[in-house]
C-alpha cells in the first residue's frame, strides 16, 4: 500500500486547493519557520481521525478552518482528502484506489467520507486496523514525540510497544474487565451488608411469622370443621323438613278423605237438618273463630322461639366480642409498655451516641494535632536531609575539582610534548602540498568548458519534461473524478437495486405474488409505481395522490386478478390489489378535461407530467383524471372545488376535493417509491458512459506515461552524465581548495604552535596554585559535613517517635469510629422496632374501637330482641285465656246441636266421628307446621353464625355433601375444642407473614444475585487471566525482537563496539513494566540517557523507532524536524537509514537541514507569498543524489 496524493482546503493556512504527490519513496516538505509546512502533517492526522485539538496544536477544532487573513475572508469549511493505493491488498476492500476524506462545517458539523461515499469515523478506523496506520501511531513521529520518548512521558514506550504488538485493544479490554472487577467487588461488598442487616430482621419475623401461621391454619381448620359441622346440621335439618313435609301431604290427604266422607253423611241428612241449620251454623262459627285464635296462638309462639333464638345468639356474640376487647386492651398494655421500654432505650443510646459523637470528635482533633506536629517534623527533617546532601555535594564538588585541575595539568603536559613532534612534521608537508596545487589548476579548466555544453542539453529536455508533466496533472484528476462517480454509482444502484429486489416496505402479500408470479401470471404482471415516472419535483405529490394504489398489480384480465387472489387466500397470506386492463378498454376515459377557473400559472395537471407506456396509459388517465398540482400556499376556490377537480399540493402537505381535505408533514421518504426501476436503468447506463470514459481516459494518460517515461530515461541519462562530470569537477576544485586550504592552515599552524607552547607553561602554573588552594578548602568541608551528618541523625530520631505518636492516634481513632458506627447501628435498630410497635399499637387501638363499637350494637340488638319477647309472651297469656273460653263456646254449641240431632244420632255419631278424626287431622298438621318453623329458624341461625362468623354464603354450600369420616358429636366436640384453643392463643402480629415473606423473597433474591456476583467475578478474573496470557506472549514477542532489531540499528547508527540494550524494570509484569533504554556510545558510560548529548539522544530515540519499523512496518512514515538536534555527519546516517528502510516504506520528511533536503527524492517547498496563505511549490531532485554522495565522501 502506498501513499499517493493528499488534497488540502480551507485546512489552517492552506486557504486554496493544494495537492501534494508522494510518487517517490522519500519525499520533503521544507519551508521557513511559519510558513505551515508542519500543517501537512496535521492535515494528514486529522483526516485519519484525530479527535483531540491539542494534538493538531488547537484550542478547540473549529480554529482548524482557515480564518481569513487582510485580502480574503474565512473559510466556510476544512476538508482534507488522502488517496492511497492498495496495491498488496492491506486494505480487506475491493476498490485499488481508496479516498478518505474529513470535512468540517464552520456551523460545527462534520462528516466522513470513503471513496466519495459518507462513513462513519468507525468505517475509517475498521479499514486501517491492524495496518500500522492511525492518528495516533508511530507512522506519524514529531520532534516533541522524540522527547517523549527519551523521557517515557507518560509511557511512550510501552505504547509503541503496544502498538507494535497489536495489544492495545488488550489493554483496553483489560482495564474495562478490572473496572467491571471493581464494580463487581462493590456489589458483593453492598450485598453482604445488605444481608448482614436483613438476616437480623428475617429470623425474628420467622418466629412471628410461625405463630401466625400457626394460628390462621388453627383458624382455617376451625373454619373448615365449623363448615362441615353446619352442613352435618343442614343434612339432618333437610331431612328432618322432607319427613315433616311427608307427614304433612299424608295428613292432609287424610283430612281430605275424612271432608269427603263427611259431605256424604250431610247430603244424606241434609232433609234432616234444616230444622237444626241455625245451631249447625252457630256450631261452625264457633269453631272457625276458634281455629283462627289457634292459627294466631301458634304464630306467635313461632315468633316466641325465633326471638328467644336471636337473644342465645347475641349473647354468644357479646362473650366473644367481650374475649377479643380483653384480648386487645392485654395486647395495647403490652405495646405501651415496650414502646415505653424502647423509648428509654432509645435516649440511652442517643446518649451514648452523643458520648461516642464527642469522643470521636476529640480523638480527630488530637490526631490532627499529631499530623501537624508530623508534618512539621517531617519538613525540618528534609530540610536537615537538604543540608546533608548539599552539604556532601559541596564535598564532592570540590573533590572533583581538584582532580579536574590535575587531569588538566596532565594533558597540557602531554600536550606541550605533542606540539614539538607535530611542529617538525608540518614543515615537511608544505613543501609537498605546493607542487601538488600547480598541477591541479591546469585539470580544472579543462572540465568546466566540457560542462557548459551538457547542461543546455539537460535545460532542453527539462523543458519537455515540464509540458508532458503539466497535461498528465490535468488529466489525472479528470480520472480522479471519473473513478468517484462511478464508484458512487455503483453504490447507489447496488443499494438501489437490492431495496427493488428485496420489496422493502411491501405488504407480504404483494411480496409473495412477486416472489410466485409464475403461479398465476405468466407475463410478469408489474405494481403501478412501476409503470409510471415523473420528474422528481412532481414525484411526492403523485405519490401522496396515488399512494392507495402503488401496491396494485397491473394484470390483463380477470382471470389473472382471481388466480391470484385464489393463490393469496390458499396460502393465507393477506391481500392483495388489482387493476384490470381489459375492463379500462370497455370504459372510455372522459374525453372532455377538467376546466378549473383562475389557476395559478405554475399548476400542472397530473396527467401531463407522467411517463407511462401506451398500454397503462388509459389506467393512468383515469386515476389522474382531473388532478392538479398546485403549490403549497394555493388555497381552492368554492366554485373550483365544485368542477370536481382534486388539489394536491407539490410539498405534499395536502390534498383537496370538493368535502374532504387531507394532508399534514411530509415524510423525509416520501416521493421515493415511484420510478424506483427507471432510476435502475438510468443509472445502468451512466455507469457504462462513465466506465467508458474511465477507459479513455486512462488509455490516453498512459500514453502520455510512455511519453513521460521516454523524455525522463533521456534526461536521467543526460543528468547522470553531468552528475559524473560535475562530480569530476568538484573533486579537482575540492583537491585545489583543499591544497590550498592545507597549506593555509600548516602555516597557521605552525604560528599557533609556537604561542601555545608559551601559553600552555602559564597555564600548568597557575593549575598548580589553584590545587594547593583546594586542599585546603577541602579539609573545612570535611568537618560541616560531620556536623551536618550529626543534626540529620538527631532529626531523624525525632522524626520517627513523631511517626509512632500519629500511627497510635491513628490507631485510636480508627478503634473509636468503629464504635461510633456500631453505635450509630443500634441507634437506628431501636428506632425502627420502636416505629413497627407504635404502628402495630395503632392497628390493635382501631380493632379495639371497632370491637366495642360492635359489642355496643350487640347489646342494643339484645335489649330490644328481650324487650320483644316479654311482648310476645304477655300476647300469648292474653291469647291462652280466648282460646279457653271459645273452646267453653264450642263445646256448649255442640251440645245443642248434638241435642237437636237426637233424631239422627246414629248418622250424626258417624258424622260426629268423622269430624273428630278431622280435627286431629288439623290438629297433627298445625304441629307439623309448627316443628317446620322451628327447622326453618335453625336453618336461620346457622346461616347469619355462617355468615358473621365465616363470611360463608349458607346458600354457597348449599349442594355440598357432609363428609362420611366425621359424625355429628365427634364434629361439636373438635370444633368446641379449636373456639377453646383460638380463645387462649395470644397475641399475633397479623402482618408478620406478609412482612417475612417479603424480606425473605428480598434474601432470596439477594442471596441469588451475589451468587450470580461471584460466578461474574470467577468469570472477569479467568478472562483477565486469558487476557493477560495472550498479550503478554505478544508483547514480549515483539518486544525480544523489537530488542533486537534496536541493537542492530543502534549500531550501525553509531559504531559496532558500543554497547546498548531495552530492558524491562519488571519482568513479573512485562504489560505494566517500564521499559528502560541503555545506551552507551564511544565507550561512554552514562547512568541514564539524559547524560548523552542531544544527537545521540536523538539517534537513540530514532534507532528505537527504526526498530519498531523492522518488526513491523508501515506503509508510510512521517517525521516532522525529528533530525533537528542532529549534526551533518549524524544527519547523514539517518539519511542513509531512512534510505534503506524506503524499500519498503515511504517516507515523508519535515525538515530544515540541508542535508537531509539533499538526501530526498522530491522536495515541496511550503511558502506564504500572501501573507496568512500557505502554498506549495515541487522541485525534483533526484538527478543530484549521486551528485551529493560523491561529494559528501570526499569531504570526509
Amino acid at each position: 500500500m502506498r501513499l499517493k496524493t493528499i488534497e488540502i482546503k480551507g485546512f489552517k493556512s492552506f486557504a486554496d486547493k493544494t495537492v501534494l504527490h508522494f510518487t517517490e519513496n522519500m519525499t520533503g516538505v521544507v519551508g521557513p519557520n511559519g510558513c505551515g509546512k508542519s500543517n501537512t502533517v496535521d492535515a494528514i492526522r486529522w483526516v485519519l481521525g484525530e479527535q483531540k485539538s491539542k494534538m493538531l496544536r488547537l484550542e478547540k477544532m473549529e480554529n482548524i478552518i482557515f480564518n481569513g487573513s487582510k485580502k480574503r475572508q474565512p473559510a466556510g469549511r476544512a476538508e482534507v482528502s488522502l488517496t492511497l493505493e492498495n496495491t498488496r491488498n492491506l486494505l480487506p476492500t475491493e476498490y485499488s484506489t481508496v479516498t478518505i476524506s474529513r470535512i468540517l462545517y464552520r456551523n460545527g458539523d462534520s462528516e466522513y467520507r470513503l471513496n466519495d461515499v459518507r462513513c462513519r469515523l468507525k468505517d475509517i478506523t475498521d479499514l486501517f486496523l491492524d495496518t500500522g496506520i492511525s492518528s495516533d501511531s508511530y507512522a506519524i513521529i514529531e520532534l516533541k514525540m522524540i522527547d517523549e520518548i527519551l523521557n517515557d512521558k507518560d509511557n511512550s514506550r510501552s505504547r509503541l510497544f503496544e502498538q507494535a504488538a497489536g495489544i492495545s485493544k488488550y489493554k483496553v479490554r483489560k482495564r474495562e474487565t478490572l473496572s467491571k472487577l471493581a464494580a463487581t467487588d462493590a456489589d458483593l461488598t453492598r450485598v453482604e451488608d445488605l444481608l448482614f442487616e436483613i438476616e437480623k430482621n428475617l429470623k425474628s419475623l420467622e418466629k412471628q411469622a410461625k405463630q401466625t401461621e400457626k394460628y390462621y391454619k388453627l383458624r382455617e381448620q376451625y373454619k373448615e370443621l365449623s363448615i362441615e359441622l353446619a352442613l352435618h346440621q343442614l343434612a339432618g335439618h333437610k331431612d328432618a323438613i322432607a319427613e315433616l313435609k311427608n307427614q304433612q301431604q299424608t295428613e292432609t290427604d287424610r283430612k281430605l278423605g275424612y271432608e269427603t266422607t263427611i259431605t256424604g253423611l250431610e247430603a244424606g241428612i241434609e232433609d234432616k237438618k234444616l230444622h237444626i241449620l241455625e245451631k249447625e251454623k252457630a256450631l261452625n262459627e264457633e269453631q272457625k273463630r276458634l281455629n283462627e285464635l289457634t292459627a294466631k296462638l301458634q304464630a306467635k309462639e313461632n315468633e316466641k322461639n325465633l326471638l328467644a333464638q336471636n337473644i342465645r345468639f347475641l349473647q354468644d356474640k357479646q362473650q366473644n366480642l367481650g374475649l377479643q376487647i380483653t384480648t386487645a386492651s392485654q395486647l395495647t398494655d403490652n405495646l405501651n409498655r415496650e414502646i415505653a421500654f424502647l423509648a428509654h432505650d432509645l435516649e440511652g443510646e442517643q446518649a451514648q451516641m452523643e458520648a461516642a459523637t464527642q469522643k470521636l470528635e476529640t480523638l480527630r482533633l488530637a490526631a490532627e494535632a499529631v499530623k501537624q506536629r508530623y508534618t512539621a517534623g517531617r519538613q525540618h527533617l528534609e530540610a536537615q536531609q537538604y543540608k546533608d546532601k548539599e552539604a556532601e555535594r559541596q564535598l564532592f564538588e570540590q573533590e572533583k575539582k581538584i582532580a579536574v585541575l590535575q587531569s588538566q595539568k596532565d594533558n597540557l603536559q602531554h600536550q606541550i610534548s605533542e606540539n614539538q613532534i607535530r611542529f617538525r612534521s608540518r614543515q615537511e608537508e608544505i613543501a609537498e602540498m605546493k607542487a601538488g596545487l600547480r598541477q591541479t589548476d591546469e585539470e580544472l579548466n579543462n572540465a568546466q568548458e566540457y560542462l557548459q555544453h551538457l547542461l543546455a542539453e539537460e535545460e532542453n529536455l527539462q523543458e519537455q519534461i515540464a509540458a508532458a508533466t503539466k497535461q498528465l496533472e490535468t488529466l489525472q484528476p479528470q480520472l480522479n473524478d471519473l473513478h468517484r462517480r462511478y464508484d458512487a454509482r455503483q453504490n447507489e444502484y447496488r443499494l438501489l437495486k437490492s431495496m427493488v429486489d428485496s420489496m422493502e416496505g411491501f405488504p407480504d402479500s404483494v411480496k409473495y405474488l412477486k416472489q410466485h408470479n409464475n403461479q398465476w401470471n405468466q407475463s410478469a404482471a408489474p405494481l403501478l409505481l412501476d409503470v409510471l415516472n415523473c420528474p422528481d419535483e412532481y414525484k411526492v405529490p403523485l405519490e401522496n395522490y396515488l399512494k392507495p394504489w402503488l401496491n396494485h398489480y397491473v394484470v390483463n384480465n380477470r382471470h389473472e386478478a382471481a388466480a391470484a387472489l385464489q393463490l393469496l387466500d390458499k396460502q393465507n397470506k393477506g391481500k392483495a390489489g388489482f387493476f384490470i386492463l381489459e375492463d379500462l378498454t370497455t370504459t372510455a376515459p372522459q374525453s372532455r378535461p377538467v376546466v378549473v377557473p383562475q389557476l395559478p400559472s405554475d399548476a400542472v395537471e397530473a396527467i401531463q407530467i407522467i411517463t407511462v407506456q401506451p398500454l397503462y396509459h388509459p389506467l393512468l388517465t383515469h386515476l389522474l383524471y382531473g388532478v392538479f398540482i398546485v403549490p403549497g400556499n394555493f388555497e381552492p376556490t368554492i366554485e373550483q372545488l365544485q368542477t370536481g377537480a382534486v388539489f394536491v399540493s407539490g410539498n405534499g402537505k395536502f390534498i383537496r376535493r370538493q368535502m374532504a381535505y387531507e394532508g399534514g408533514s411530509a415524510g423525509a421518504y416520501e416521493g421515493k417509491r415511484i420510478g424506483k426501476r427507471q432510476q435502475l436503468e438510468q443509472l445502468q447506463n451512466e455507469i457504462e458512459t462513465t466506465g467508458n470514459q474511465i477507459t479513455q481516459l486512462q488509455n490516453t494518460i498512459e500514453q502520455q506515461k510512455n511519453l513521460l517515461r521516454q523524455i525522463s530515461n533521456t534526461l536521467n541519462n543526460k543528468r547522470s552524465e553531468i552528475s559524473r562530470h560535475k562530480f569530476t569537477i568538484d573533486g579537482i576544485s575540492k583537491k585545489s581548495m583543499s591544497f590550498k586550504l592545507r597549506i593555509e592552515s600548516l602555516q597557521s599552524y605552525m604560528q599557533e604552535s609556537e604561542t601555545k607552547d608559551t601559553g600552555l607553561h602559564s597555564q600548568i602554573n597557575q593549575l598548580q596554585q589553584q590545587i594547593q588552594q583546594l586542599i585546603q578548602q577541602l579539609s573545612g568541608l570535611k568537618d560541616s559535613y560531620a556536623a551536618q551528618r550529626a543534626l540529620t541523625g538527631e532529626a531523624e530520631t525525632a522524626f520517627a517517635e513523631l511517626n509512632r505518636q500519629l500511627s497510635q492516634a491513628n490507631e485510636e481513632f480508627n478503634r473509636q469510629n468503629i464504635e461510633f458506627h456500631k453505635q450509630q447501628n443500634r441507634l437506628n435498630t431501636i428506632e425502627q422496632n420502636l416505629r413497627f410497635k407504635e404502628n402495630q399499637l395503632a392497628e390493635t387501638n382501631k380493632q379495639l374501637t371497632d370491637n366495642n363499637n360492635q359489642l355496643a350494637q350487640a347489646n342494643e340488638q339484645l335489649t330490644a330482641q328481650t324487650a320483644a319477647l316479654q311482648e310476645t309472651e304477655e300476647v300469648l297469656l292474653v291469647f291462652y285465656r280466648k282460646k279457653s273460653e271459645h273452646e267453653k263456646l264450642v263445646s256448649q254449641a255442640e251440645s245443642a246441636y248434638y241435642e237437636a240431632r237426637g233424631t239422627i244420632a246414629d248418622v250424626e255419631k258417624e258424622l260426629r266421628e268423622q269430624n273428630r278424626l278431622r280435627q286431629l287431622s288439623d290438629t297433627l298438621l298445625n304441629s307439623l307446621e309448627h316443628r317446620l318453623t322451628e327447622l326453618k329458624i335453625k336453618l336461620l341461625s346457622l346461616k347469619e353464625r355462617l355468615d358473621i362468623e365465616f363470611q360463608v354464603n349458607i346458600d354457597d354450600i348449599m349442594e355440598r355433601n357432609p363428609s362420611e369420616e366425621y359424625n355429628l358429636p365427634d364434629l361439636e366436640e373438635k370444633v368446641e375444642k379449636l373456639r377453646t384453643q383460638i380463645a387462649r392463643f395470644g397475641e399475633i402480629n397479623p402482618l408478620a407473614i406478609e412482612a417475612y415473606n417479603e424480606i425473605k423473597e428480598r434474601y432470596d433474591f439477594i442471596i441469588a444475585q451475589r451468587e450470580d456476583l461471584v460466578e461474574a467475578k470467577k468469570l472477569l478474573q479467568k478472562t483477565m487471566r486469558e487476557i493477560e496470557k495472550t498479550a503478554t506472549e505478544k508483547f514480549m514477542d515483539a518486544f525480544n525482537k523489537v530488542r533486537g532489531h534496536f541493537i542492530e540499528v543502534f549500531r550501525a547508527l553509531f559504531t559496532d563496539e558500543d554497547t546498548c540494550d531495552l530492558v524491562l524494570t519488571n519482568t513479573e509484569d512485562p504489560l505494566e513494566s517500564e521499559i528502560d533504554i541503555v545506551a552507551r556510545p564511544k565507550g561512554k558510560r552514562p547512568q541514564s540517557i539524559n547524560q548523552l548529548s542531544g544527537g545521540e539522544k536523538s539517534l537513540t530515540a530514532l534507532a528505537l523507532v527504526f526498530a519498531l519499523y523492522l518488526y513491523k512496518p508501515a506503509p508510510f512514515c512521517i517525521l516532522d524536524e525529528v533530525d533537528a538536534p542532529l549534526d551533518d555527519v549524524n544527519v547523514t546516517k539517518f539519511s542513509n537509514m531512512i534510505r534503506r528502510f524506503s524499500e519498503n516504506s515511504q517516507f515523508i520528511l519535515v525538515t530544515h537541514n540541508k542535508n537531509t533536503m539533499a538526501a530526498v527524492d522530491v522536495i515541496y517547498g511550503v511558502t506564504m507569498p500572501e501573507e496568512g496563505v500557505s502554498k506549495v511549490v515541487p522541485v525534483d531532485f533526484r538527478s543530484l543524489t549521486n551528485e551529493y554522495n560523491e561529494v559528501t565522501l570526499n569531504e570526509r
